[in-house]
């Protein structure tokens, strides 16, 4: 069990976790008035990959990079990119309350269709570790 330290660490941690979300979705949204999605995808990608190297290279993390060679690695990356594009799309199109709205209960909505359709295990505490349960998840247990 978590200490009360440990759970205001996490507490902290998570808020600090939103808000960068959320300046990250703003700063999206302004950029797209003046880019297109290709060159916002591009700098994310650079400022994502220097964050990335500066905290690999100390931890040495780097050495098994042959492991980023398989096909399933590049299947999520495939994922990955186009989850990126259709948010910056979306970001450019709609209110930014509706696209953080959408993001946010996206753990509920894919916990609830993955139990629904027999593919995910079934349990409260699934549906509890993704979000506050509902009607829709309640009956699916």
């Amino acid at each position: 069990m978590a200490t009360p330290t440990e759970n205001g660490r996490g507490i902290a941690l998570m808020l600090g976790a939103m808000a960068c979300y959320v300046a990250n979705d703003a700063l999206i949204k302004l950029a797209a008035a003046h880019c297109t999605a290709g060159q916002i995808l591009a700098l994310r990608g650079l400022c994502a990959s220097a964050i990335v190297l500066a905290l690999a290279l100390p931890a040495r993390a780097l050495t098994t990079w042959r492991t980023g060679l398989r096909p399933i690695v590049g299947l999520r990356v495939l994922l990955e990119v186009s989850t990126a594009l259709t948010s910056v799309l979306a970001l450019a199109r709609i209110p930014l309350a509706t696209v953080t709205a959408l993001m946010m209960s996206a753990p509920l909505i894919v916990t609830a269709l993955s139990m629904a359709s027999g593919l995910g295990p079934r349990g409260t505490g699934r549906v509890v570790a993704s979000g506050p349960p509902n009607d829709v998840m309640t009956s699916a247990l």
